[in-house]
């Protein structure tokens, strides 16, 4: 349960650092899925979420996976170097989730 709780503290914080580039949406929890995410989060230039079966698996896994989408390379770079600094080996590209574990 701790690592739980850790992982959820690096999670949360990981979004509030990528909601202060003011250019791009951070969601948890957000949806029952990935396609109704993405669905919902069509007319957002810019945006990560994780959705509900994600966060219910994070208990299993430590880890977080985040859905994106970005028609901004400069927002892509940015969020890429938040994820990286929280030991995230996204690359940027569009066919990789964002993965933040313990």
């Amino acid at each position: 349960m701790t690592d739980y709780k850790n992982i959820q503290t690096k999670v949360n914080t990981f979004i509030k650092k990528v909601n202060k580039l003011g250019n791009v949406k951070a969601e948890k929890n957000f949806t029952c899925c990935q396609s109704c995410g993405h669905a919902e989060m069509e007319d957002t230039p810019n945006y990560i979420f994780y959705h509900q079966q994600t966060g219910e698996s994070m208990k299993e896994t430590n880890s977080c996976f985040f859905s994106h989408h970005f028609k901004d390379d400069c927002v892509r770079e940015q969020v890429k170097i938040i994820a990286q600094s929280f030991g995230s080996s996204w690359d940027g590209s569009n066919n990789q989730t964002i993965e933040i574990n313990l």
